[in-house]
């Protein structure tokens, strides 16, 4: 099944969705030095990513939701950086999160989205 199905399974539209919490302190920096891996790398990320256990599939939904500040089930540039920036140490990474988030969005559809 898609990441799309199994998110709309009842386990993972509870309450949770509801919660607002804080993403994960570091993210924003991760993320934006995501763009200076390896080819390699980025590959055995993603082979890494599509193995996630059903039971962490709710905490990755928690934090796109928290990224996704218009809740249309999108994250937009603006969004992935407005979200990101603010926590104060990723303010000097501005740039390379707009990098990250642009080889993240595989589309190029100019948003990332969990389908």
């Amino acid at each position: 099944p898609s990441f799309q199905a199994l998110s709309q399974q009842q386990c993972f539209s509870s309450e949770s969705q509801k919660l607002r919490l804080a993403l994960p302190k570091g993210l924003g920096k991760q993320l934006a030095t995501y763009h200076s891996e390896t080819h390699v790398k980025k590959i055995m990320m993603r082979v890494v990513a599509s193995k996630i256990p059903i039971r962490k599939l709710g905490k990755l939904k928690d934090s796109f939701n928290q990224l996704d500040l218009d809740g249309d089930g999108h994250i937009s540039l603006q969004e992935f950086k407005e979200s990101l920036s603010k926590d104060a140490s990723v303010k000097p990474y501005i740039k390379d999160l707009e990098e990250s988030f642009h080889e993240i969005d595989f589309h190029a559809t100019g948003t990332i989205s969990l389908d």
